[in-house]
């Protein structure tokens, strides 16, 4: 049986910490060892995880500085024993199959990574809404490694929902001054070296949604460093037509949604780099190399690189995905019932 090294950030989750160590510690695969960084906490966070491990001698503890989710995930790499990596956040939790899931996958499938699905936990509700199908099973190799991870058709970009084998991880430099999509960032350096894939859509993973999270923080300037990670997909998909094309889209996704994290002032004071974007998204799509799907969010992007005017077509827009966010989660409740998926 391998090893499996979980590797869990934490910066102040007192109330949700809990959740994550009673979830591992129900899990059917043994042999696993969590480490968790705990990068600056203020709260409890450190001494409910030590509690934790002075009763199971699989979870690590290491207290950093304020060093940010890259540098701390960083060090958790550097700190693994296992022979495959996973990563789970502070305030999410896992079914208890999860890890035995990843593993199984990887191992019958011969493969250097492992994807699958998940499910969102409402706190105020109490319920969960699975954005996978547990129908949904495939192998991957080749270019069809990397459509997958361009387009985020079927999975998305982050570390949460994957294992990987831990030489993936060798002679790569990771950079720790991320602070915004800072796992595409790292992703990106170690897809390459994916010769197999497998995904299976089983939501055995509960991402938990609340408002303070950093997924639905304010905007900041550093949150322009995620156009040069996306643009790096361009780079990775250069010699292939399609693969251009579907990193021209992801790119021209991203940034609308960059965009209506922004306020109408922020879109005033960073006109010029906003205005860079737009130029290139427009040279992109004049090319035929950015194709949105939905007619609907094609005509809003034409209007926003043609006029310029990103806050108004930007919010237009997310209150269309909004909407049709709430018709599916509405569709899925009714599908599923009460019962958690």
């Amino acid at each position: 049986m391998e090893k499996v090294s979980v590797i869990m950030p934490v910066h102040n989750l007192e109330n949700y910490i809990d959740d994550a160590l009673i979830s591992l510690k129900k899990q059917t695969y043994y042999n696993y060892e969590l480490i968790v960084i705990d990068d600056g906490s203020t709260d409890k966070s450190a001494s409910i995880i030590q509690n934790y491990a002075n009763h199971d001698s699989r979870i690590k503890l290491t207290e950093t500085n304020n060093l940010g989710p890259s540098a701390a995930r960083k060090l958790g790499i550097e700190l693994a024993q296992g022979d495959y990596l996973t990563f789970l956040d502070g305030d999410d939790f896992v079914s208890e199959n999860w890890i035995k899931k990843l593993v199984s996958n990887i191992e019958e499938h011969d493969a250097d990574m492992s994807v699958i699905g998940y499910s969102l936990f409402f706190e105020k509700s109490n319920k969960s809404v699975s954005m996978s199908s547990s129908d949904n099973m495939f192998v991957s190799s080749g270019t069809s490694i990397l459509a997958e991870w361009i387009s985020a058709k079927t999975f998305e970009g982050v570390l949460w929902d994957k294992m990987f084998r831990r030489n993936l991880f060798d002679n790569i430099e990771i950079n720790t001054n991320i602070f915004y999509m800072e796992d595409i960032e790292l992703i990106n350096k170690i897809i390459s070296k994916v010769n197999k894939l497998v995904y299976e859509g089983i939501p055995l993973y509960m991402y938990r949604q609340r408002k303070d999270s950093a997924v639905h923080s304010k905007f900041k300037y550093n949150n322009f460093s995620s156009f040069n990670i996306i643009k790096e997909m361009v780079y990775m998909s250069r010699d292939n037509s399609y693969l251009r094309q579907l990193a021209y889209t992801r790119l021209a996704k991203e940034m609308i949604s960059l965009f209506r994290k922004m306020s109408k002032k922020d879109t005033i004071t960073y006109k010029n780099k906003v205005n860079s974007i737009l130029s290139e998204l427009k040279t992109a799509n004049d090319r035929g190399e950015i194709k949105l799907k939905n007619i609907i969010n094609s005509i809003l992007f034409n209007l926003m690189i043609l006029t310029r005017h990103v806050f108004i077509f930007s919010r237009i827009q997310g209150l269309f995905i909004s909407t049709r966010n709430l018709v599916w989660q509405i569709k899925r409740v009714k599908l599923v019932g009460n019962k958690k998926i």
